[in-house]
């Protein structure tokens, strides 16, 4: 059974684990900031409404948990608890 890790208003699964065997996560942590606000005004601006491109786009001012993140996956790599 897949063990929800994160969530938020807008998606109730982030990122799960199933079991020791995978690791899913929804966001892109890889990505730079800037290339995530020109992914999201280039795909929907125009597509959707536009207050929901400018809350997206604002959300990107929020910092992100790249580190913990980071630190969830190598844990799950190393076979430890993904918290």
């Amino acid at each position: 059974k897949a063990k929800i890790l994160a969530s938020n208003p807008h998606s109730h699964c982030q990122i799960f684990e199933l079991e020791d065997h995978c690791l899913g996560i929804q966001g892109h942590p890889e990505m730079p900031l800037q290339y995530l606000k020109l992914l999201i005004k280039d795909r929907y601006l125009g597509i959707v409404d536009d207050h929901i491109v400018q809350h997206a786009i604002k959300s990107l001012e929020i910092p992100p948990d790249n580190a913990l993140i980071g630190q969830w996956i190598i844990r799950f790599l190393q076979g430890n608890e993904s918290k």
